[in-house]
Parts: structure tokens; C-alpha cells; sequence
């Protein structure tokens, strides 16, 4: 939700420096010709124990006026490929129960669902989504 993001520009470009200068992450991102960040998304080590080095998680954003444009296909896309060039064996995400357009691509992309966390997410109605977790082996 926008009203929970709280990080200020400043505070936004020191994450991602961080990211960025980081082993094992990757942050990529989509703009339109004047500049607006379209979308983005990342791969990052899930942990750095030697026994989790193989994981990685990934993540993904996209303003809705850029839904529907295979922009969401592409940067997964670029990601799994980025992930698998990276040397991860396998790449893991969590989803809302209720977003069905983001489960679908995933699905298409190969990712397999292994678990749910009943209830995860409180919405502003309050009603409850559970969080699906996927991974796909690379």
C-alpha cells in the first residue's frame, strides 16, 4: 500500500547503492522516454549461509498503466536468466493468494507453488489473503 511506504528519496538511493554494490543482488528497472520508473524488479541472495547460498528471492513491481504490456513477463524473465548467470540453483517468491495475474505469470515462468501461510495479510476491509510461496529450480 502507497500509505506504508515510508522511505524518502534519499533513504530509496541509499538502498539501492547498496543493492547494487552487493554480491549476489540485482535490481533492475523499466522507464518510459520522460523518465518514470515504469516498473522494477530484483534477484537477491536469500542468505548468506553457506547451506542457503544456492537461493535467491525475487520480487517484482509494475504501475498499473504499464499491466498487460508483457512488462511483467520481460523482467521475469531477465531476472531468471540474471539468477541463473549468478550461479542460484533455485529462485523463491510469495505472492498474495488474491493477485491471480501475478500467480499466472509466475506459474508460466515454471515457478511451482510449495506452501501457503494462512492469513498472512490483514487487508484495509479486513479480509485475510494467505501468502503463497513459489520457487522455481534454475
Amino acid at each position: 500500500w502507497p500509505e506504508e511506504v515510508r522511505q524518502t528519496p534519499e533513504g530509496e538511493a541509499e538502498f539501492l547503492r547498496r543493492h547494487c554494490e552487493a554480491p549476489g543482488m540485482l535490481m533492475l528497472a523499466l522507464f518510459e522516454p520522460g523518465g518514470r520508473c515504469a516498473g522494477n524488479c530484483g534477484v537477491s541472495l536469500h542468505a548468506d549461509k553457506m547451506k542457503e547460498r544456492h537461493r535467491a528471492d525475487f520480487g517484482i513491481a509494475l504501475i498499473r498503466d504499464y499491466w498487460r504490456l508483457g512488462l511483467g513477463s520481460l523482467l521475469t524473465d531477465r531476472a531468471i536468466r540474471a539468477a541463473r548467470d549468478m550461479g542460484f540453483e533455485q529462485l523463491e517468491l510469495s505472492c498474495f493468494s488474491g493477485n491471480e495475474r501475478a500467480l499466472a505469470l509466475y506459474r508460466s515462468k515454471g515457478f511451482i507453488e510449495c506452501g501457503r501461510t494462512p492469513r498472512a495479510f490483514k487487508l484495509k476491509d479486513g479480509t485475510c489473503e494467505d501468502d503463497v510461496l513459489m520457487y522455481l529450480p534454475l
